[in-house]
């Protein structure tokens, strides 16, 4: 995995940990977050928590991107381990917070639902013989998905004369 897989991947976890904090959170209340520890015993299908410190390192940069507000006087609780908090009161800005948090859901969407149709230009007549090339076509390509999933269209009058892939 690449350093900016990773990076997206981990500000996608802590996204989703804050949304469900945000979800269950009065609205006039700031959002209370707690940085999370990886249990010593998880299951193959769970996912990694990233480390504390990289957690605070991804509310940080956070902020910087203007998330959020986040201050040392809206830090809750101090806990001494390596000088920095634990808990964490955010002051949410709700449309940076969806912007971010629909681009980084973008990044993580697994490769297979990438493509999702295919228009076909209406010059061409509609036969088996071409829709079956373009589905190995697409086969072939590196976003794999299936048969069921390739659904073709004929274009309308716009037709710009591509693929819509």
């Amino acid at each position: 995995m690449t350093p900016e897989e990773r990076f997206n991947k981990e500000v996608w976890w802590i996204l989703q940990e804050i949304k469900k904090e945000y979800l269950t959170t009065s609205s006039d209340e700031e959002v209370s977050f707690h940085l999370r520890i990886q249990p010593k015993k998880i299951k193959e299908t769970e996912e990694q928590i990233p480390s504390q410190n990289t957690q605070r390192k991804l509310l940080y940069k956070m902020r910087e991107w203007q998330v959020f507000d986040l201050n040392i006087e809206n830090v809750l609780e101090f806990v001494k381990t390596d000088n920095e908090p634990s808990e964490y009161s955010l002051s949410i800005n709700k449309d940076k917070f969806n912007s971010i948090y629909w681009k980084y859901e973008q990044l993580n969407k697994p490769k297979e639902h990438s493509v999702k149709r295919i228009i076909i230009p209406q010059l061409i007549e509609y036969n088996e013989d071409i829709i079956h090339r373009i589905y190995k076509e697409i086969k072939n390509s590196k976003d794999k998905i299936s048969e069921q999933e390739c659904s073709i269209f004929l274009a309308e009058e716009s037709y710009d004369g591509s693929l819509d892939l």
